[in-house]
């Protein structure tokens, strides 16, 4: 089971409907967008585009535009599921976050969960990603440059927030690696990235 905060939790109900505030105070629903697959993080890039950037568990980010008052339409910006494992439910693409001075540093990060391939433990990978000059609605899939990279104990409790600071450093909510009740004590343990909240200069 994918675990969303409730603030999150509120976001992606208020992306599928919207509500309007009627002079009697009845509220009234609408719905804006359908055909999300397992929509888990949601943000914008700050740029005053009004879009919303919407990460999909599977791989996917789209894009979710109002193209007028009452006509919203949803585009893919980056899939990059054929490198995500989404074997369990808490793995998967699980975070995304532009750089702060975007849209001059031309750049979107992603937290996603890599298989590690037979015996080897799963890991976490946080990526950059360029956008195209071109195109800002479309990431470069090809682009990949790889920030961090952590191995994760078990499938579960992968964390994945990105967030960044008004320092601009980038924040990791890393999890405590899984299983129950942090058994391999991740998040006692100062040397250890896991368990943590993880602050990176990217620049």
């Amino acid at each position: 089971m994918i675990h969303i905060n409730p603030i999150l939790h509120s976001l992606l109900f208020l992306l599928g409907t919207y509500t309007t505030i009627f002079s009697q105070g009845n509220p009234g629903f609408h719905e804006v967008v359908s055909g999300l697959s397992k929509p888990v993080a949601i943000t914008n890039a700050n740029d005053g585009s009004n879009r919303l950037f919407i990460c999909e568990n599977l791989g996917r980010i789209q894009i979710l535009r109002n193209n007028s008052q009452d006509s919203f339409e949803l585009s893919e910006f980056l899939n990059i599921s054929d490198k995500v494992d989404n074997g369990s439910g808490e793995q998967g693409l699980l975070g995304l976050a532009f750089h702060p001075k975007f849209p001059d540093s031309n750049y979107c990060y992603v937290n996603y969960i890599k298989d590690g391939a037979g015996s080897n433990p799963d890991s976490t990978i946080v990526a950059r990603y360029s956008i195209s000059p071109q195109d800002s609605n479309q990431a470069l899939v090809n682009s990949e440059r790889v920030i961090i990279r952590y191995k994760q104990d078990f499938s579960n409790h992968n964390g994945g927030g990105l967030h960044f600071g008004s320092d601009g450093y980038l924040y990791i909510s890393s999890g405590d690696g899984g299983s129950g009740n942090d058994p391999n004590n991740r998040a006692q343990d100062t040397t250890s990235l896991l368990g943590k909240i993880l602050r990176l200069d990217i620049d």
